[in-house]
């Protein structure tokens, strides 16, 4: 389904809806892998990576980070370092780590200049690592959303080439799934083109992963868009400009589904805003909707304009409230968080928390007893 957005929601489809799709029931299995949905439920933890350097892990019963690099010895500060570099979507599958790289920018003989992106193994502790896969001509940002499906990761290739003179090229994003098992790659063709063209997966439902496109309407590379913008608007601020230049500047939005088993790929009316194992969750004028594999819908009771999956729980906010609602009993909790407090991860019976240090900016995690600390409503 296409439809006109603005850039803010354009953002908004790589920065939020961080849906966790997991193997804590339902239909499916399956889970996202980026940035935001770095959690490894069968290590009871998850990679930080927020330097886009260095790898951590956080363990979450003793709420330690700790670095991807067993050596007594190193100092965590150099690339000799086994958690250096592996900071791009790291993942773990068949008890071996694996991330993606891009390479440094290099010459064609056109003159035009490209990068190549590389998925990588190793030992879990960062050592032995060998590359297993290798994409010419693109790259994969961070944040970017992928899913991996059983065996099968399905990511997104952006090929974002520069000219002889180091000035943008058109982009192009090309949907692909590389099976972990065998080593097979598939290619689902382009999905996206065009200047600040952008994807995001939305999560694998009923056979068929969810995903979604964006594309400026003024096919123009991004700076030369607002410079115009700024020249017929002279008259405003700098701030204020960036601000009118948001809203005027328009993107086309398209929903699809790619059928896992065909191959085939089809624009799509049935726009998710969260997808779980579980349920299919919707949100209009304000209120959740959740819908299961059979085809029954309900609604979550409280208005929200937002929320984000922890696997088999929806955390939400209304109000000065925090929830969290359970998809197995279907019964909603009301969050008891002190101030700087906040819900980082639930999986299991397990809440654990995020406290900020608004002194040294930095966070305290703990974990603690979902039924035991959530509150019933």
């Amino acid at each position: 389904m296409k439809k006109v957005i603005g850039i803010a929601l354009c953002a908004a489809l790589a920065l939020s809806v961080c849906g966790c799709g997991g193997a804590d029931g339902g239909k499916e299995s399956w889970r996202m892998v980026s940035y935001y949905n770095s959690v490894e439920t069968e290590k009871n933890g998850m990679f930080l990576t927020s330097d886009f350097q260095y790898v951590d892990f956080l363990d979450f019963e003793s709420g330690t980070v700790v670095p991807l690099c067993d050596d007594p010895t190193c100092k965590h500060n150099s690339d000799k370092c086994s958690s250096y570099g592996k900071a791009n979507h790291p993942f773990i599958w068949n008890d071996k780590l694996h991330w993606f790289t891009v390479t440094e920018l290099y010459q064609l003989e056109d003159g035009s200049f490209e990068t190549d992106v590389e998925l990588w193994e190793s030992d879990l502790n960062g050592e032995n690592s060998k590359r297993i896969l290798l994409d010419k001509h693109g790259f994969c940002a961070y944040y970017d959303k992928f899913v991996l499906d059983g065996d099968t990761l399905y990511y997104y290739l952006i090929d974002q080439p520069k000219d002889v003179e180091f000035h943008d090229m058109e982009p192009s994003i090309t949907l692909l799934s590389y099976n972990l098992a065998d080593g097979t790659q598939k290619s689902y063709g382009e999905v996206a083109r065009g200047y600040s063209c952008g994807a995001s997966v939305d999560g694998v439902w009923n056979g068929k992963l969810y995903f979604r496109t964006s594309v400026a309407e003024d096919n123009r590379p991004f700076m030369e868009r607002y410079e115009d913008f700024a020249s017929k608007n002279s008259d405003l601020d700098e701030s204020k400009l960036l601000r009118e230049f948001t809203v005027a500047d328009k993107y086309i939005g398209t929903d699809y589904t790619l059928d896992i088993e065909s191959g085939a790929i089809e624009e799509n009316d049935a726009t998710p805003y969260l997808i779980s194992n579980k349920y299919f969750y919707t949100l209009k004028d304000n209120v959740m909707s959740y819908t299961d594999h059979s085809g029954k819908t309900k609604s979550i009771p409280i208005e929200t304009d937002s929320g984000q999956l922890f696997y088999s729980h929806l955390y939400f906010s209304s109000g000065d409230k925090t929830y969290l609602f359970d998809e197995e009993d279907e019964q909603l909790y009301t969050c008891p968080l002190e101030d700087n407090q906040s819900v980082f991860f639930v999986y299991g019976d397990n809440v654990v928390l995020n406290t900020r240090d608004m002194m040294s900016l930095s966070s305290n995690y703990s974990t603690v007893s979902f039924k035991e600390w959530a509150v019933k409503v």
